[in-house]
């Protein structure tokens, strides 16, 4: 049974075997299975993976810290990700026979309303005047323009 360190540099000899169709990148050779390459580069593609296995060690310095923070700040002012699941009820009229769906946008500040219409329109193909339930998947993202 093979040890994980040896496990590990075989399976990335293999990728890179794989990769370069079991030829060498350097030379254009053949490249053999890899228990039968030497030890030494065994021990190197051994080294290798751990070295790639290993996790990203970190500098701590207190300003880098901060200018980071600031960076996370100003990004959570400027960005939000927010994920909603609704069901709507329609009457059932609305879903035979339908063509599209258009989605109108309606945005609200200080009590004031202002609606962007037709935002996103989906046409849809095919329905059947027999549809009883439309499930639709947006992944809308809003950006401001001007």
């Amino acid at each position: 049974m093979e040890s994980e360190e040896y496990y590990l540099g075989r399976i990335a000899y293999e990728a890179y075997c794989q990769t370069t169709g079991w030829k060498s990148a350097v030379t254009g050779a053949d490249l053999p299975q890899f228990n039968v390459t030497s030890q030494a580069i065994r021990d190197a593609w051994i080294a290798a993976a751990q070295g790639a296995a290993k996790p990203a060690t970190a500098v701590r310095d207190r300003e880098v810290d901060k200018l980071f923070q600031d960076l996370m700040v100003s990004d959570r002012d400027s960005r939000q990700d927010v994920k909603r699941k609704a069901v709507v009820e329609v009457p059932a009229r609305l879903l035979k026979g339908l063509s599209d769906v258009r989605v109108h946008l309606a945005f609200n500040h200080d009590g004031k309303q202002e609606v962007v219409e037709d935002a996103v329109t989906v046409k849809l193909v095919g329905t059947s005047k027999r549809l009883e339930r439309l499930t639709l998947h947006l992944d809308l993202e809003l950006k401001g323009k001007g």
